[in-house]
């Protein structure tokens, strides 16, 4: 049985055991999760549940990663990874943001489902 990459599941991904677990399920079913989700508090540069560090994200690999943001301090990390989300939502998104994402979505649903639809997502970057 082979691991199929991409198996439309994203997971929450907060730096804790439970996180390290996480994954285990879908892995032991014979599918990779298509996403870890989390988030970076833009004060402390850490992963806002457990104070992992930015820079353990950058060992993971940037090119591992998905970016979900609209402000001037989500632009760097989504510049940085391998594809960053902008959402202008309600609020907006600033010219940062923009000008660093590979693509825009209206709403943060619509930038997760994308990650499950790996044929839409293609499309919607296809040069």
């Amino acid at each position: 049985m082979g691991t199929e990459k991409g198996s439309g599941v994203a997971l929450c991904w907060s730096g804790g055991e439970d996180s390290a677990l996480a994954p285990w399920t879908p892995r032991r079913a014979g599918s990779e999760p298509a996403a870890l989700i989390t988030t970076i508090t833009e004060r402390y540069d850490r992963i806002s549940m457990h104070g992992v560090r930015r820079s353990a994200l950058h060992k993971l690999g940037s090119m591992r990663c998905v970016a979900i943001g609209n402000g001037n301090n989500d632009a760097s990390i989504l510049e940085e990874a391998a594809l960053g989300i902008a959402v202008i939502g309600p609020e907006g998104a600033s010219a940062a943001a923009l000008a660093a994402a590979d693509l825009t979505c209206t709403s943060v649903l619509d930038a997760l489902d994308l990650l499950t639809e790996p044929r839409v997502l293609a499309a919607t970057l296809h040069s």
